[in-house]
């Protein structure tokens, strides 16, 4: 099983949209197959500008499909606008 986190800087103001915005891409993200489960999350801080989308994978193949990036594009669009930058982490389970 793999984890992938990608920590997104939101841009300032813009934490409620970016927020529903991620949330409708994680939800359609656990329609692709081999995604376990993904979901939105934020740290404990209020003052934090970052949101991180978080998703489990059976197999990274399935991960790296084109129907996840086909997910990811269809709502690029709406994710972009409140978006500054981002880091990605994968974890294996051993």
């Amino acid at each position: 099983m793999y984890i992938q986190t990608v920590k997104n800087e939101v841009k300032e103001g813009m934490m409620e949209a970016y927020i529903l915005a991620a949330k409708g891409f994680a939800a359609d993200l656990t329609h692709v197959d081999g995604c376990k489960d993904a979901g939105v999350y934020v740290e404990n801080a209020a003052d934090d500008n970052y949101v991180s989308i978080v998703s489990s994978w059976e197999s990274i193949e399935q991960m790296e499909s084109q129907t996840a990036l086909d997910t990811f594009l269809n709502h690029k669009a709406l994710l972009r606008p409140h978006f500054v930058g981002n880091t990605t982490s994968i974890l294996r389970l051993v």
